[in-house]
């Protein structure tokens, strides 16, 4: 992906700040005292609550690039060589992050696939 001003650190942090105070106050899906951000953290449940930052806090242009980026992380998850029966549960909140996001943020493309792919929820 090319380089994007809304893809600073500064601006990542911003709208992870925005899913804790926007977004999961309306839906705590994670247990937030014991979700830590670290490197070892697991990159797909970090980029789902950004991207959802991203939709809730950003511009126009953000919430696109949060769309191009959520079109995408479906696959990750479901293409990892880790991702198998059962499901770890860093797996299962990311794709029903991803659900949620597809459902009430993003566009018709993504609510439809949402129910074709099969729903979490």
């Amino acid at each position: 992906m090319e380089h994007h001003d809304d893809l600073t650190p500064e601006a990542l942090s911003n709208y992870l700040n925005v899913y804790w105070t926007e977004f999961h106050s309306q839906y705590p899906i994670l247990h937030r005292p014991t979700t830590t951000i670290t490197r070892s953290a697991h990159l797909p449940l970090f980029v789902a609550m950004i991207t959802i930052g991203m939709s809730l806090g950003g511009s126009t242009r953000t919430h696109e690039l949060a769309v191009r980026i959520h079109d995408e992380l479906r696959w990750q998850v479901y293409s990892s060589k880790s991702f198998k029966h059962p499901a770890k549960l860093w797996e299962m909140q990311t794709l029903l992050l991803r659900e949620v996001f597809d459902k009430m943020m993003a566009g018709r493309h993504q609510h439809e696939m949402a129910f074709t792919v099969g729903p979490l929820v």
